[in-house]
């Protein structure tokens, strides 16, 4: 079902005739909706995981010790390039998927994973997130070493879904920076994503 809510409060900043979806396929006992990104580019956010806080602001957040900083278009959502085995793919950065990095079984680097790296499935479930009732296989893997946006990252944990749409890096690697998005409302200027080195790790 769509609406326009009327009115929305986050902080003390008041969002006004919002789009607004209820949709009873994802029930969720963690959380009661979620903020999309019509919402999320009118003003610059950071996630502060370090004392578990979100600023919302006008102007661009600086990050104190920025680890990397990913540009995307106005119009569309942040990825970045990751590079394993020698072979490179873009991943979605999603604060809202629970996993670490997560690549399409099916896709051409989730066909080399399975193949390199011998995998066998590690758990076969029934995902109500992708479509209703679909069959997803799950492989696991622990990547020696890849390359996120050029940076060398060592044992990351690789999940492997066979219902995935699309690869994806969640918050369960996300998680371990703090997380700025500086949304640019300028058309020639890009927005940023920035991943902030944590005071505890």
């Amino acid at each position: 079902m769509l609406f326009y809510l009327p009115k929305i409060e986050i902080g003390s900043i008041k969002f006004r005739n919002e789009e607004t979806v209820v949709n009873n396929s994802f029930p969720d006992s963690v959380a009661t909706g979620a903020t999309g990104t019509l919402l999320v580019y009118q003003y610059n956010w950071r996630i502060d995981n370090d004392r578990n806080e979100i600023a919302i602001s006008k102007n661009p957040f600086i990050p104190a010790q920025p680890f990397a900083s990913i540009s995307y278009k106005n119009d569309t959502f942040p990825t970045a390039s990751v590079e394993i085995d020698g072979l490179k793919a873009d991943f979605a950065l999603d604060l809202g998927s629970g996993t670490t990095f997560q690549v399409n079984a099916g896709s051409e680097l989730g066909q080399k994973l399975i193949d390199t790296y011998k995998l066998t499935p590690k758990t076969t479930l029934t995902s109500n997130i992708h479509a209703r009732k679909m069959i997803d296989t799950l492989y696991e893997v622990v990547i020696p070493s890849l390359s996120l946006n050029g940076t060398v990252l060592k044992n990351q944990k690789v999940i492997l879904s066979s219902a995935a749409p699309h690869n994806v890096i969640g918050t369960g690697f996300l998680g371990n920076y703090n997380v700025i998005l500086n949304n640019s409302k300028k058309r020639k200027i890009e927005s940023t994503f920035i991943l902030e080195k944590r005071l505890v790790n």
